[in-house]
């Protein structure tokens, strides 16, 4: 079945429902490829009463994270122009003798960022331990 109902599929059926959809079949065929329910399980999934009150909180609740989508990506704005008036600093830090080749190490060189914004390597301070960087 469909477990995240904020993902593509999730998104696209609740959005249909509030806009009047009730044919299960046609919310079920919203659903994305790597969906692993059939057609039909989903849109057994789907009958049911289609009360006003239960329909106006999903309405809301769409709206709340309609709402919360818009003030991350403001956040994300407000952030990234923050970060473009640090100082920078020219250079990188030494190079680590340790290599860490975890499976959930970040992408990309943080260690090196981290050294542009502050200017130290702060993987030499005692007491500090990136756990995905070189130490």
């Amino acid at each position: 079945m469909i477990s995240d109902v904020v993902g593509e599929t999730g998104q696209r059926i609740l959005r249909a429902i509030v806009a009047g959809e009730r044919d299960g079949r046609v919310l079920a065929l919203m659903k994305d490829v790597r969906i692993r329910a059939s057609v039909d399980e989903i849109a057994k999934s789907l009958r049911g009463n289609w009360r006003p009150e239960p329909l106006f909180s999903l309405q809301q609740a769409l709206a709340m994270f309609d709402f919360i989508g818009t003030q991350v990506a403001e956040c994300d704005r407000e952030i990234a122009q923050q970060l473009q008036g640090l100082r920078a600093y020219d250079g990188e830090p030494a190079k680590s003798k340790k290599r860490n080749n975890a499976r959930n190490a970040p992408q990309g060189d943080l260690r090196t960022q981290l050294f542009k914004m502050c200017g130290v390597d702060l993987t030499r301070i005692d007491g500090i331990r990136l756990c995905a960087g070189p130490q």
